[in-house]
């Protein structure tokens, strides 16, 4: 979404996320190695809207019509943060490459691929909202309306549920450094890349704002973290 084309755009503010869980590995020599494994994934974003907007220019606004055939403006103003929070039961299959011997620094490099059942998805919406219609034909105050009856509304805050697939498949691909700490116990630490292969979202039209209709585009879940990992051999 942006000002030009749809004439309001969101702020997207990644907020914190962790994973964590256990596995086992199995390795074919010194340096290949496949495992499996359990976790728990949380995480979570912020979307924002400030601001107030409507369709069209002052000079060429896009009328709509009410119930009574009546021409109106579309105007929202908002103040508002809504926060999606996720949670996922992860199972990961994974295979290790090691440069160096298990007791031996050296460098690790890692690919998975994830099933994730859904846990939880749920929104929290904070601020305020407002939809209401301005009729051009009226004079000040009569101008402007917020009639339910018309569809506009007022949004205060508010909980809810995110409707999003039970199943989904992700990967990750991660790369680091593997330092021995003592007999059998290594830690692993570096980058990793986490990218969404299924869509998490069911498949439905999207609507923004001022209720226009959008075809459905995938949802993903794609983010740049930190691994730190703890093996032992």
């Amino acid at each position: 979404m942006s000002m030009e084309t749809n004439y309001h755009e969101w702020q997207i503010d990644p907020v914190p996320a962790f994973s964590g869980g256990i596995g086992l590995d199995y390795f074919f020599s010194d340096h290949i190695g496949v495992g499996i494994g359990a976790g728990y994934g949380y995480f979570a974003t912020t979307y924002s809207l400030n601001g107030n907007f409507s369709l069209g220019t002052s000079e060429q606004p896009i009328l709509f019509y009410d119930i009574n055939n009546d021409p109106f403006i579309k105007h929202i103003n908002s103040a508002f943060d809504s926060t999606i929070k996720i949670s996922y039961i992860q199972f990961p299959l994974q295979v290790t490459g090691l440069t160096g011997k298990p007791q031996k620094t050296g460098v690790f490099m890692k690919a998975e691929i994830i099933a994730s059942v859904l846990l939880d998805a749920k929104y929290e919406f904070t601020g305020n909202s407002y939809y209401w219609g301005e009729y051009v034909q009226h004079l000040p105050p009569d101008d402007s309306v917020l009639v339910p009856e018309y569809g506009h509304y007022e949004m205060t805050d508010h909980k809810g549920e995110v409707s999003l697939k039970r199943f989904v498949i992700s990967g990750s691909l991660s790369a680091g450094i593997s330092i021995p700490l003592a007999y059998f116990t290594t830690l692993q630490i570096g980058p990793v890349f986490h990218f969404s292969i299924t869509d998490l979202a069911e498949k439905s039209d999207y609507y923004d704002i001022f209720g226009n209709k959008y075809d459905h585009k995938p949802v993903s879940l794609n983010y740049l973290g930190l691994e730190i990992c703890i093996r032992f051999l």
